[in-house]
């Protein structure tokens, strides 16, 4: 059983711990608590619960070092929560009066369900906080009586903790490319002439998640790191007039060098849960020039100067690691963006970033890299983004370098001269045509 108590102060649990074991035995107190959690951990509490420990924690203070960890933080009027966890009485008479192995079986138990149910309530119980918080905020919203106050475009509550607990996209179930060799060629000659290969398989894989038809590789990083060798390379889906495909083929050809957000970044979408995605238009990136709140329109431009060549995007960024907390993703992921999704009246997937149409049928899938690779891909069934892209030519880019291992305190100068002339850029441009 968990009785739980508000506590304006510590002295009220303090006062409970029994002073030693004939008040214990004689039940004119408690045993002492021992720190436990993941912020015992994060502020060095481990054992028995020390008396100033804890008033110091209560109080809102690191208890070694004094730091106030409320700073910022609006005053409290319930200072902490005494969880009281109790045995029934029968789990009681069983280890009074069984035989001592009996009576170790049920202790061991016992502290184990406390552990088990202390875990439960740290990691949901903000959870379902917060979605009480929203439901209220929702409902005062719904009546005209509170106003959804914006500072520079952000919500009036930072995501720290998103209420939609979602997962991390799983590793994808396709086999990746052997970017960095061990093979005996010299690292000169692979920095400067190495083949840099992204299969068919990868860039259109005919199934996923057991839905054919076949799907489209549209957005993504990937990094492949082997014995002092290193190979990276981005992937961005395009989309241009039919006029604006040759001139941009041989704009990307003309250069030595496409970084520099030569091809546009995608627009990043913050402050916003990841249950949010697509639906909510806190999700809705707007390409208005000019806007503070809003994103110039994306173009192929040999410099800044140039009026460039516009084109469409597929997806966007979704950011919601900033917190740190153990509830929101851990790093940002690529996402069909908010106006793909109303086209198609797609939705997401519980517990996924991986959106579904009313039919059921998944419309797009997010994955990362697990060692020795790392990265994220997003992958789009290939009949919604032929759809999507109408009368435009869909263009596909992967590009990336190659790189090895040095003492940068002395660079050889082969490898000066590799990363000046760009000899180490690889590219992969395809031009997707309907079958």
């Amino acid at each position: 059983m968990l009785r739980v108590a508000a506590l304006t102060d510590a002295e009220y649990t303090i006062s409970a711990v029994a002073e030693g074991l004939e008040e214990y035995y004689l039940g004119h107190g408690e045993a002492p608590g021992v720190w436990a959690g993941t912020w015992a951990g994060e502020l060095g509490l481990s054992g028995v619960v020390g008396h100033d420990d804890l008033r110091a924690l209560v109080d809102g203070h690191d208890p070694e070092v004094g730091t106030d960890l409320l700073a910022g933080k609006r005053g409290r009027r319930d200072m902490a929560f005494d969880a009281t966890f109790s045995a029934p009485k029968s789990v009681s008479l069983l280890w009074a009066f069984g035989s001592p192995q009996i009576s170790s079986v049920v202790v061991r138990a016992h502290v184990e369900a406390v552990a088990q149910a202390l875990a439960f309530v740290e990691g949901r119980a903000a959870k379902y906080g917060w979605i009480a918080y929203f439901e209220l905020i929702g409902r005062l919203a719904d009546a005209g009586r509170i106003r959804d106050q914006r500072v520079g475009g952000a919500r009036n509550v930072t995501p720290d903790i998103d209420p939609s607990f979602p997962d991390e996209p799983p590793v994808l179930p396709l086999p990746l490319p052997e970017w960095a060799p061990t093979a005996s060629m010299a690292d000169e000659v692979w920095l400067r002439t190495g083949a840099v290969h992204v299969p068919a398989e990868l860039w259109s894989p005919e199934e996923i998640y057991g839905v054919a038809g076949g799907w489209l590789l549209v957005e993504g990083f990937l990094e492949h790191k082997r014995d002092g060798r290193r190979v990276w390379g981005f992937f961005r889906t395009l989309l241009l007039e039919p006029a604006d495909v040759d001139p941009a083929l041989e704009m990307i050809g003309g250069l030595k060098y496409l970084g520099n957000d030569f091809f546009p970044e995608l627009p990043t979408v913050r402050g916003v849960f990841a249950g949010e995605v697509p639906w909510s238009p806190r999700f809705e990136v707007r390409f208005e020039d000019g806007d503070d709140d809003t994103y110039s329109r994306p173009a192929l431009r040999r410099d800044w100067r140039d009026e460039g060549i516009g084109l469409g995007q597929v997806a966007v960024e979704l950011s919601t690691g900033e917190g740190g907390s153990p509830t929101v993703l851990t790093r940002s992921y690529d996402v069909p963006s908010f106006e793909f999704a109303a086209r198609f009246g797609l939705r997401q997937l519980p517990g996924t970033l991986d959106l579904v149409g009313f039919d059921g049928v998944r419309a797009s899938a997010t994955f990362r890299a697990e060692e020795p690779w790392r990265g994220h891909l997003l992958f789009v069934r290939r009949d919604l983004v032929a759809d999507f892209a109408g009368d435009r030519r869909i263009v596909r880019v992967g590009w990336g370098e190659r790189e090895v291992t040095v003492d940068w305190s002395a660079v050889p100068a082969w490898v000066r001269e590799v990363h000046q002339s760009h000899e180490n850029m690889w590219r992969d441009i395809r031009v997707f045509s309907e079958p």
